[in-house]
């Protein structure tokens, strides 16, 4: 499992700033509106017991706003699809022996008036369709967002706890490599194996690469190590330790030609955070900027500890090191208690989370 670093995992952040108040019309949650995994799956069955959302339906028009799919159930004065104590806003999907645990976070996501569903691989591979065990848990999320809202997922466990899409990647200077994509879950256009070679993300299946529903992975293998996550995750929302708008931005060596990879982060941090958020920037060539340090480890762990609840980091990273200073080790004896922050990474291999020989730093 990848060490979970003592922070929240990037699908709060989609939740965070993609988010729309899923209350019902009265404003509070109806305890009418908690789907139950006994029930059924026949939102999309036939007769025969096969799926009416075919393997390449198209789900929407294309992406002229690449989040538009995302905000459609937000535009005011937009028809409901369905009675809303139908409607499924948030899924979760586990399995039999976490299924409890990820129940508690889903019954505040209910106080919260977000419908929630918890639901596990064992029922969606036995009700879903599908070539496998991905394709069936694509399959039931296609379903639920066609016809019961779905704008949120939450894979509730590691790689052998729910199973994740092997997909093909040509890289910088034609390099061709296989890796993990929960995204597959995400774009929910098409097959992703258009010629149907089983290679998926191939450039010749044509893949849309627009978000139709955010997605997360919390990369948890036994209770204990989800309830620390849910923990944290409930700690973010019902608690404010004074860190949300203080931000850390960290840059490196691109490895090209001397560049700094702040030549990309510095103009994120001043154009797009808000001019509110307490800004502190530990850049390696941190003398070009007036109001920069130098990234040192020492830096980025006092920066953490001391509750920079916001992280962007643009540079390398490997399963063994969350960026070029900072490894997984480092990481796990962080202080950072109360402060959990949201870790962004541009780099390539942190949350590398099928990576069983080792922890990945991510």
């Amino acid at each position: 499992m990848p060490t979970i670093l003592k922070v929240l995992l990037t699908f709060i952040l989609f939740w965070t700033i993609t988010g729309c108040d899923g209350a019902s019309s009265n404003g509070q949650p109806d305890s009418a509106s908690e789907p139950t995994q006994s029930d059924e799956f026949d939102a999309s069955s036939t007769d025969d017991g096969s799926s009416e959302v075919d393997a390449g339906t198209e789900i929407d028009a294309g992406p002229a706003d690449a989040m538009a799919d995302l905000d459609s159930n937000c535009n005011s004065g937009q028809e409901p699809s369905s009675n809303i104590l139908d409607q499924v806003e948030m899924l979760i999907v586990t399995d039999l022996l976490l299924q409890p645990s990820f129940e508690v976070l889903a019954e505040w996501k209910r106080e919260k008036g977000v419908p929630t569903e918890v639901v596990t691989v064992q029922f969606i591979e036995d009700h879903a369709t599908g070539e496998d065990s991905p394709a069936k848990v694509r399959d039931y999320i296609r379903t639920l967002f066609t016809e019961k809202g779905l704008r949120y997922i939450l894979l509730g466990g590691d790689a052998d706890v729910v199973p994740y899409r092997e997909v093909h990647s040509n890289s910088l200077f034609s390099n061709e490599d296989d890796f993990a994509s929960d995204f597959y879950y995400s774009d929910l256009d098409g097959s992703w194996d258009e010629n149907q070679n089983g290679i998926y993300g191939e450039v010749a299946d044509q893949l849309e690469m627009h978000p139709d529903v955010a997605v997360g992975r919390a990369p948890v293998e036994t209770t204990a190590e989800a309830e620390a996550f849910i923990s944290r995750v409930l700690a973010y929302e019902q608690s404010d330790p004074g860190c949300a708008e203080k931000a850390l931005f960290i840059s490196e060596d691109t490895g090209y030609f001397e560049l700094d990879s702040a030549m990309q982060l510095d103009p994120l941090a001043e154009n797009v955070f808000p001019g509110n958020f307490l800004k502190q920037k530990l850049y390696w060539k941190y003398a070009n900027y007036d109001d920069a340090q130098d990234n040192t480890l020492a830096a980025q762990e006092n920066a953490i500890n001391e509750g920079r609840c916001f992280v962007t980091h643009y540079g390398h990273s490997t399963e063994w090191d969350l960026n070029s200073v900072m490894s997984a080790d480092d990481a796990g004896s962080l202080n950072n208690a109360p402060y959990f922050p949201i870790y962004v990474s541009c780099g390539c291999w942190a949350g590398n989370f099928p990576n069983y020989s080792y922890d990945t730093a991510g």
